[in-house]
């Protein structure tokens, strides 16, 4: 099975006081063989910051926030729309 990892979106989120991270998405996708032939079928997402850090997407209903910085969890973002 191959995989490949492509980045799938680019934007801007902002922390608690408004300064701005550019976070670039990326989706993992693999490449497998079914019956009907070669697929590719995509796979997870993981989000990194312009500078390499580490980003996770969280899904707390209600939250305000969208984003935190891994290695700096006090830093939430919010997608800028």
């Amino acid at each position: 099975m191959e995989q490949e990892r492509k980045e799938t979106d680019r934007f801007t989120a902002l922390d608690s006081e408004g300064n701005p991270y550019t976070i670039l998405e990326f989706t993992e996708y693999l490449h497998v063989t079914t019956s009907s032939g070669r697929e590719r079928v995509e796979g997870y997402k993981s989000y990194l910051t312009t500078d390499g850090r580490s980003v996770n997407r969280l899904e707390e209903l209600g939250s305000e926030y969208d984003f935190e910085i891994v290695d700096r969890p006090k830093v939430r973002l919010k997608r800028d729309s």
